[in-house]
C-alpha cells in the first residue's frame, strides 16, 4: 500500500534568555531539512506577542521519510540540547490527510486537495488556540498551502524570512534574507609573480560562535602597496541632497570567493575591494579591508539565489614588517560577513 504524506505541527518554548539562541538553532534545522528526501514543506514561526514560543508545521510525503528525518544526527542533537534550551518538552503532534469515502455518492466526492486542506485548518484551528494567535494570522504566516479558511478568502500569503537574523526593520521585504557569519582563518600569497594574489581559507561561525562551514577566497590587488596608506580627501558639498561632487575612489582589488555553510548549502560571489593600512603607535598597523560583491550562484538552498553580500577584514601587522613582506609566509585572516540573499523561488525568470 503506498503511503500517505504526514503533516507534523509542533509548540516550541524557550527557557528565558536563550530566545534568540533557540531561534536560530531552528532556523539552522529548518534550512537543512528542507534540502531532504520527502520534504514538501517545513516553516518555522515565531510568536508575535511572546518571543519565546516558536511553532513548525511540515509536511513529509510518508512517514519514511519522517523517520529518516528525525533519525538525523542533528536532529538528535537538538533535541538532546532540548533540556538547557527549552522551557519544556516540545509538544508534537501528527496529522495525516483525511481521505474521501468511496460510498458517497458520484458528485459529492471531495478532492485530494480540498482534504489536506481541511486537515490543515484543523491543525492550524488548533495551533491560534494553543498559542493564542488568530486563526487568519497563522494561517497567513504558514504560506504556499493555498488554504481557504472558514468564513475568509483568498489564500495564505507565501512570506517568510526563515534565513535572516537581521532586525525585521533591516529587511526591506519578506522575500528579502539578511544574515551575518564572521570567519577565523589565514591568507597566503602567490609565489613567482610578484605576490599579485593572494587567498583566504577560513572556518566561518555564525554569529553566536557556533560554526557553520568554511570560507575560501582569492584577492588580486590593484596599485602598489604605497596606495594603501593614503587617505581620500574629505567629500565637498552637501551630505543631504542629491547632488555632487562625489570623490573618485577606485577600487584597490578584485574578488572572487565562496562561502560553504554547515548544510553544504552555499554561496559564491565576485566584486571589489578597498584595502587601507592604519599604522598604530607602535609602528605596528592593521590591514582593513572592505569587499562589495554580487552573488553570482549558489548550491543546495541557495541554488539560484540572487543579491549582495559585504565584507569587513583585518589583519594585525607587527612593527617591522610590511602587509607584502616576502618573508611572510601566512598571516591572519579575520571577517565579518553580511548577506542580504533572494531566493530562487522568488526571483523573476
Amino acid at each position: 500500500m503506498k503511503q500517505q504524506p504526514v503533516t507534523v505541527v509542533a509548540r516550541i518554548k524557550a527557557k528565558v534568555g536563550q530566545e534568540n539562541f533557540v531561534k536560530r538553532s531552528i532556523v539552522d534545522l529548518v534550512g537543512t531539512a528542507r534540502s531532504e528526501k520527502g520534504c514538501l514543506m517545513f516553516e518555522v514561526q515565531q510568536e508575535v506577542n511572546d518571543s519565546s514560543l516558536f511553532m513548525s508545521y511540515e509536511r513529509w510525503e510518508n512517514q519514511s521519510d519522517l523517520n529518516a528525518h528525525l533519525a538525523q544526527p542533528y536532529m538528535r542533537d537538538f533535541f538532546a540540547s532540548a533540556v538547557d534550551l527549552l522551557d519544556s518538552q516540545p509538544e508534537i503532534t501528527q496529522w495525516k490527510v483525511l481521505s474521501p469515502s468511496k460510498s458517497r455518492p458520484k458528485g459529492q466526492e471531495e478532492s485530494q486537495m480540498d482534504s489536506e486542506n481541511k486537515t490543515l485548518v484543523a491543525a492550524i484551528d488548533a495551533l491560534s488556540k494553543e498559542v493564542k494567535v488568530p486563526l487568519e494570522k497563522i494561517a497567513a504566516a504558514l504560506g504556499g498551502a493555498g488554504v481557504q479558511l472558514p468564513g475568509h478568502s483568498g489564500t495564505a500569503s507565501t512570506s517568510h524570512s526563515f534565513l535572516s537574523d537581521a532586525p525585521s526593520a533591516a529587511v526591506c521585504d519578506s522575500r528579502e534574507h539578511a544574515f551575518m557569519r564572521y570567519t577565523v582563518g589565514t591568507g597566503k600569497f602567490s609565489k613567482g609573480d610578484n605576490m599579485r594574489f593572494s587567498s583566504l581559507a577560513c572556518a566561518m561561525f555564525k554569529m553566536n560562535g557556533d560554526p557553520d562551514g568554511h570560507h575560501e577566497g582569492v584577492w588580486e590587488p590593484q596599485g602598489s602597496p604605497n596606495d594603501l596608506t593614503i587617505v581620500p580627501h574629505p567629500p565637498d558639498g552637501s551630505l543631504r541632497e542629491p547632488e555632487g561632487p562625489v570623490p573618485k575612489f577606485w577600487p584597490s582589488a578584485f574578488t572572487k570567493a565562496i562561502w560553504t555553510f554547515g548544510d553544504n548549502s552555499s554561496i559564491t560571489a565576485i566584486g571589489p575591494a578597498m584595502l587601507h593600512l592604519v599604522p598604530l603607535t607602535d609602528e605596528s598597523q592593521i590591514f582593513v579591508v572592505s569587499v562589495a560583491g554580487i552573488i553570482t550562484n549558489g548550491e543546495g538552498r541557495f541554488k539560484g539565489a540572487r543579491g549582495v553580500k559585504t565584507a569587513l577584514g583585518a589583519t594585525f601587522v607587527p612593527a617591522g614588517k610590511t602587509m607584502f613582506d616576502p618573508s611572510i609566509a601566512s598571516f591572519q585572516a579575520l571577517t565579518i560577513e553580511t548577506f542580504r540573499v533572494v531566493l530562487a523561488r522568488d526571483v523573476a525568470p
